[in-house]
């Protein structure tokens, strides 16, 4: 009798254990581009069919940020605000 409900307690803590999931990866995205693909997600790094950019990890982005002063001219930030929306930032 100890044997069958220690066997029971058994199968029955086995059978909890296996219904955790395994945590699955973060889902890759394309960096924001202002397109439609902006709200799709990938199970597998690549690229973006849309637009061809590279796929970034979902909690990979980034955000840049420009520290104006005095005096600044737009060129300053201008150019470098563009090479960086180019690149999907």
């Amino acid at each position: 009798m100890k044997m069958t409900i220690l066997s029971f307690f058994l199968l029955l803590t086995m059978s909890v254990m296996a219904q955790y999931e395994i945590p699955v990866s973060d889902p890759y995205v394309c960096p924001p581009c202002n397109n439609a693909c902006d709200e799709l997600e990938y199970d597998k790094p690549g690229v973006c069919v849309h637009c061809n950019m590279v796929l970034i990890k979902k909690n990979q982005s980034k955000t840049i940020a420009f520290y104006l002063q005095n005096g600044v001219e737009i060129l300053d930030f201008a150019g470098p605000m563009e090479v960086f929306a180019y690149a999907g930032y």
